[in-house]
């Protein structure tokens, strides 16, 4: 994100691309949860530094198109094969564990979501691992889907209104989806990756 902004600032911004490419593949080969970068560094594009589309894709458009083509570097490393392709399922990623279908994986993202919600304001909650009952409650699904609506409603706001400020609804939404789709049930979404909701706001 920094390299995006001085990238975004400077003449010459070239070198601030290349850095910007390099930290994206970097962040996916570290941790695969980091998918969501390119599309948020694209939205912080469009939505924070501006300017109208010939300037943008002449100066940075390259760097994005190199962003998310390092999303390859997933399939590369069998990261993809470990998710989707087992018959019986990886302990360790959720759209591959065995028995969870892909409706029941969506059905749960409610209550996931209401759960990461609540540490935001009650840290006491976060453990290890609470297992599937805290994110099955009525409480956390009814927050959850509170949270869907005023995520949504904000980002369609601030996108009608070309408000920067709607990188922040967008970047939770993004992040938020590596942590409930990818992250395993079979371990329930274990709350130190609550980092990943957070990352957006502190940068």
């Amino acid at each position: 994100l920094l390299a995006l902004l001085r990238a975004a600032a400077s003449p010459r911004g070239a070198g601030w691309s290349i850095l910007m490419v390099l930290a994206v593949a970097g962040a996916l080969l570290s941790k695969p949860t980091a998918v969501f970068l390119p599309f948020l560094l694209l939205a912080a594009d469009r939505t924070v530094c501006r300017g109208d589309w010939s300037t943008w894709w002449r100066r940075r458009g390259v760097a994005h198109v190199g962003s998310f083509l390092s999303l390859s570097l997933l399939a590369l490393v069998g990261v993809t094969e470990a998710l989707f392709a087992s018959e019986e399922g990886v302990k360790g990623a959720g759209l591959g564990v065995a028995g969870v279908t892909f409706w029941g994986q969506i059905a749960s993202l409610p209550g996931v979501v209401g759960a990461y919600a609540r540490l935001v304001v009650d840290p006491s909650f976060m453990s290890i691992d609470h297992g599937p009952e805290a994110f099955a409650s009525p409480s956390a699904r009814i927050t959850g889907w509170v949270v869907f609506a005023v995520t949504a409603t904000a980002i369609v706001l601030g996108l009608r209104r070309r408000r920067w400020w709607v990188v922040l609804p967008i970047g939770a939404a993004l992040s938020l989806g590596p942590v409930a789709s990818v992250v395993p049930l079979a371990d329930p979404v274990a709350d130190y990756r609550a980092y990943l909701p957070a990352f957006f706001v502190v940068a």
